[in-house]
C-alpha cells in the first residue's frame, strides 16, 4: 500500500466486549481468505490477491481487526504533503451483508484514529449503497476516480 505507516504500537484491546480486537491474521487465514475472496470476486477491477493483504497485516503495513460479524483491515495513509494521518477503511467484510456495521463500529474505529493522531477516516467503495448509508451518517464525497484503460479504446 502507497504513502502509508507502520503500524505496530496498537495493543489487542477493546473498551467493550461487542467492539472488535486486533486479530492473528496467521491463526484467522482461512475464516479472513473467504472473506477477502468474496471482496475480489464481487469487484474484480480490486488489484490486490488475498495474499497481498496477508503480507501487509504480517509486515505491520495493516491492522487486521476481527469482529463477531466479519473483519476489518485498516491502514494509516500519510498525506505526502501535508504529513496528516488517514485512518484508511481498506476492507471490510461481514457474513452477512446490510447489517450497518459500518455504523456499528463507527465510533469505535473514530476513537481509535483518534489515537493514532489521524485527522480523518476514510472508506473507498465501489457499491452504490454506501453512498446513501455515509452520505446521511456524517461522511462525505471527497473525490470521484474516473479511469480510462488505454487497451479499452
Amino acid at each position: 500500500m502507497a504513502d502509508s505507516e507502520k503500524i505496530i504500537d496498537l495493543p489487542e484491546r477493546s473498551t467493550r466486549e461487542d467492539e472488535p480486537v486486533i486479530g492473528d491474521i496467521r491463526q484467522d487465514w482461512d475464516r479472513v481468505r473467504v472473506g477477502v475472496e468474496a471482496i475480489i470476486q464481487a469487484h474484480p477491477k480490486l488489484s490486490f490477491r488475498p495474499e497481498d493483504v496477508y503480507a501487509e497485516v504480517v509486515a505491520g503495513h495493516a491492522i487486521y481487526w476481527k469482529a463477531p460479524e466479519g473483519f476489518v483491515v485498516t491502514s494509516i495513509e500519510v498525506d505526502g504533503f501535508t504529513s496528516e494521518k488517514t485512518f484508511y477503511i481498506w476492507l471490510a467484510w461481514s457474513e452477512r451483508r446490510g447489517q450497518k456495521n459500518v455504523l456499528k463500529y463507527q465510533d469505535f474505529f473514530k476513537r481509535i484514529a483518534h489515537e493514532v493522531g489521524a485527522v480523518a477516516l476514510e472508506v473507498r467503495t465501489t457499491v452504490p449503497d454506501m453512498k446513501a448509508l455515509l452520505t446521511t451518517t456524517g461522511w462525505h464525497i471527497e473525490d470521484v476516480v474516473y479511469r480510462y484503460r488505454l487497451e479499452d479504446g
